[in-house]
């Protein structure tokens, strides 16, 4: 098909708060935008976008790009296009480097679609960010004191 353009937009804090839901005007801009003939592409970091019974991704975007870009779905033929991920070794590598190198403390998804959990290898971390996220999401997170090899 041919476009007379591409939008993309983020969708958390642009399109929808989960306090207070869906932006109206963002909503109307995204029909204006698909009366007009436009690519609607909403890109967002959710890792489970689509099993969120609150959000119709058909009615606001033709394409969406979630799980931190390693998923890309086809929102009007309702088809996963795209699914990628890090083979195993190259996540050891990486986390080696993170924990043994640059001695930080990190999280890693599990693969799509369960990557709204994770493990997680703190180094006695101060950092308050990593602990409330880590104590937000205790029950999807897995501690793991070593990094399998």
């Amino acid at each position: 098909m041919n476009y007379n353009g591409m939008f993309v937009t983020d969708f958390d804090g642009t399109l929808y708060d989960h306090t207070f839901g869906f932006d109206d005007l963002g909503l109307a801009g995204m029909a204006a935008l698909k009366s007009n003939n436009c690519l609607r592409i909403v890109a967002t970091g959710r890792s489970n976008f689509l099993r969120h019974k609150e959000i119709d991704v058909k009615a606001f975007c033709d394409y969406a790009i979630f799980a931190s870009g390693s998923v890309i779905y086809d929102c009007a033929n309702n088809k996963l296009l795209h699914v990628d991920f890090l083979p195993k070794a190259k996540v050891y590598d990486i986390c080696g480097i993170l924990r043994d190198e640059l001695k930080l403390n990190y999280m890693v998804q599990n693969v799509w679609p369960e990557n709204h959990t994770f493990k997680y290898w703190p180094l006695n971390s101060q950092i308050e960010d990593f602990k409330r996220r880590v104590a937000l999401f205790a029950d999807l997170a897995e501690y793991i004191p070593e990094l399998p090899m």
